[in-house]
């Protein structure tokens, strides 16, 4: 590639000038610098190579500068330094990325990256002591059938761009994997690792606002359909706004995890509109879930098949629960009734259960079912909450739109089934002996109606239920295919049969 040079020269002696020249010259560019590729900041590798190699590039051009790259498929990019100053905005590898630094004992990422292994892709460490070392801010993204391999390698966080001299945090890796997967750096060093993609709240802002999360890259609901599902996580101190969804989560989020000192706010101040999860979700609050609607006071809904597991505080103005909703409140969790009216509408079906430390606030809150839209017209049964209360407690909601409350963990039987089928147990949560054994014992409740199969439980109940009642019409099976068998129970418990 030759271009033509104008170059003015002067030039002097010391004891007299000399006449000024114009000279012509021809010059060389060094092949692959100093280009610009066909897209601005965009460079993709076509050939297989060495990462500082022209001939690896479209247009034969290094990547340089705050960059984008693409590894396109079956292509080998191979990076062979212990040190990457090149600012990577993005690299969506869907051939291989190798960091082949194998007289160094690590790699070091000294500018924030974002680096998204595709469904193909593959991430290998060559490195010698399989040690990255990456800037804050750097976000590592596998997606489904993407891949990664190492020996054991650890990741560590640096505290300043451009130097590993204060490293703070660090992960380590498995060896070898091609499940989904995400570890990002936020500011001040932390690390966050996820078995799944997940998006990482890195500042205050709204859903889909590509400056909230790590990376600067919004969830769409193509990404998370492809995933099979992506998780959401709002770090301390910052507060993830809904307002731009239109009162409704349409992409497919498995979970969402709220730090201790974050906030989700759900709805908009200014909206009447019920808000609603079109996917089955899981809501893990270690911080504060906020219903902020009200608009003209119409009630806000958390719609679909809702898990929320909390051990901070859900704070709301107007609340209503439909069908399905299971909720845990955790040692050291509060519920905290702030509306206006100290009343929650619950439909068939809810679930709420206190673990012994969790507490409820509230002035004599009362709990409503409700057949369609509340309205005074189609109340149902009530139960009314102390002011104040902390320890072990459960009310659920039956089929029939009766209320039912247990001064302890206990689980419902919710429609005739094997023990081990989740939808047999109201709130959708198969008891474990984990869970009765954190809470000190359980309890099991049949209702009216409802038989509970005790098939699969291979002869044993190895879980710690103290109390089990059976009510009359409901029935507790110890056999399989119509042979009585020996249940033993491993716990003492008291059976309690009671009459309607």
């Amino acid at each position: 590639m030759m271009d033509f040079l104008k170059i003015k020269i002067k030039c002097r002696r010391d004891s007299a000038p000399i006449p000024k020249a114009n000279l012509q010259l021809i010059a060389t560019k060094l092949k692959g610098f100093g280009d610009k590729p066909k897209t601005l900041g965009q460079f993709i590798a076509i050939n297989s190579g060495q990462f500082i190699d022209p001939s690896t590039w479209e247009d034969e051009i290094v990547p340089y500068g705050n960059c984008s790259i693409i590894i396109t498929s079956s292509v080998v990019v191979t990076i062979s330094k212990a040190f990457i100053g090149l600012n990577m905005r993005k690299c969506d590898i869907y051939g291989t990325l190798i960091l082949d630094s194998s007289s160094y004992s690590s790699v070091t990422f000294g500018y924030r990256s974002n680096v998204i292994v595709h469904a193909s892709g593959f991430l290998q460490d060559h490195t010698s002591g399989n040690v990255i070392n990456c800037a804050e801010g750097a976000l590592l993204t596998i997606y489904l059938m993407g891949s990664f391999a190492g020996k054991d390698t650890v990741v560590n966080s640096i505290s300043t761009a451009q130097t590993t001299a204060n490293q703070t945090r660090s992960v380590k890796l498995s060896s070898d994997f091609n499940d989904p997967f995400t570890c990002g750096i936020l500011s001040g060093g932390s690390i966050e690792k996820y078995d799944k993609v997940t998006y990482i709240v890195s500042q205050s802002g709204d859903f889909i606002d590509d400056l909230t999360c790590l990376g600067n890259v919004a969830p769409t609901t193509a990404i998370c359909e492809l995933v099979g599902g992506c998780g959401m996580s709002i770090s301390a101190g910052f507060i993830l706004s809904t307002v731009d969804l239109n009162s409704e989560l349409n992409m497919n989020f498995n979970d969402i995890i709220i730090a201790v000192g974050a906030v989700l706010q759900l709805g908009a101040p200014d909206s009447n509109n019920i808000f609603k999860f079109k996917f089955q979700i899981l809501i893990n609050s270690h911080g504060t879930l906020s219903d902020i609607a009200d608009g003209t006071g119409a009630p806000a809904i958390i719609d679909s098949n809702v898990t929320v597991s909390t051990q901070q505080t859900i704070t709301t103005t107007i609340f209503t629960l439909s069908i399905a909703v299971f909720v845990v409140l955790q040692s050291g969790g509060t519920l905290q009734d702030q509306t206006s009216t100290d009343q929650f509408y619950c439909l068939a079906g809810l679930f709420f259960t206190f673990y012994p430390g969790s507490s409820f606030i509230g002035a004599n809150t009362k709990f409503f079912t409700y057949s369609s839209m509340p309205s005074t017209s189609s109340l149902g049964s009530n139960y009314t909450f102390g002011s104040n209360f902390s320890g072990s407690f459960t009310l659920g909601i039956l089929l029939d739109g009766s209320i039912k409350t247990f001064s302890k963990v206990t689980f419902i039987v919710r429609q005739t089934g094997k023990f081990s089928t989740i939808i047999c147990w109201l709130g959708n949560i198969v008891p474990t002996a984990n869970i009765c054994s954190l809470v000190g014992g359980c309890g099991l409740y049949i209702p009216s109606g409802c038989a509970l199969l005790a098939s699969s439980l291979n002869g044993q109940l190895n879980i710690n239920f103290n109390l089990i009642t059976i009510v009359s019409g409901g029935s507790l099976g110890l056999g399989s295919n119509g042979v009585h068998i020996a249940l033993k129970f491993k716990f003492t418990l008291e059976l309690d049969c009671l009459e309607h």
